[in-house]
């Protein structure tokens, strides 16, 4: 009878151990930055065809799975053609957005899209990013004629870098990062799980594989 209790008493222990160290349990949804929120004032982001508008975004110091971003957006009356949605790494010179690491959405048809501002949302993504570095999402008017980014129309939010808008007929980037007028998104992560957190999995397991063995 003791020796049913403690085999109890050990299972129960182990199964403890995987419900708090298992991966799955760890994960959690985060949002990286969140502007789609009640502003006093706001403007219009106005991205002709060819044109690109972007706004950073930080991942968390363990790393970030992008699985949804959410955007501010309309399309002009009448606008019929896509646009794209990407993320971007940033030049660690220059603060701009340097190169394209994936599409959230690519050659999207205008037909989600209102000329109303309404938030548009990019679900079932699975975006891999590095930990504790500056991404941008960046909205690009494929052929779309004329669309607009909602931003905050103030001087003091706090985001930075905000807004860089990159003309069709140039090819660069012609603004400079600051805290002024914020594009309106929402960038969702699951949050990776620290190393400690496998390790404790492997262990709760190996743990009752020798006993099972013991008991065999």
């Amino acid at each position: 009878m003791i020796g049913f209790v403690r085999h109890f008493v050990f299972l129960a222990i182990v199964a403890l151990a995987l419900s708090v160290s298992t991966p799955q349990s760890q994960a959690v949804d985060i949002d990286l930055l969140d502007t789609i929120i009640p502003a006093t004032s706001t403007g219009d982001n106005v991205i002709a065809v060819g044109e690109r508008n972007a706004q950073s975004f930080m991942t968390t110091a363990s790393g970030s799975t992008i699985s949804q971003v959410d955007l501010s957006i309309k399309k002009a009356p009448g606008a019929a053609g896509q646009y794209s949605v990407s993320i971007y790494s940033m030049n660690s010179v220059s603060s701009e957005p340097d190169a394209r690491l994936s599409y959230v959405a690519q050659n999207q048809s205008q037909s989600a899209l209102g000329t109303a501002y309404g938030t548009v949302s990019f679900t079932g993504l699975s975006i891999a990013l590095d930990p504790s570095k500056n991404y941008y999402i960046v909205l690009e008017d494929v052929t779309l004629a004329a669309m607009d980014w909602q931003y905050w129309d103030t001087t003091s939010s706090g985001i930075s870098p905000s807004t860089y808008w990159m003309g069709y007929s140039s090819g660069s980037w012609i603004s400079t990062p600051s805290t002024d007028y914020p594009a309106m998104m929402k960038v969702i992560a699951t949050a990776v799980p620290e190393p400690s957190t496998w390790a404790m999995s492997a262990l709760a397991i190996a743990a009752l594989g020798t006993r099972l063995r013991r008991w065999s």
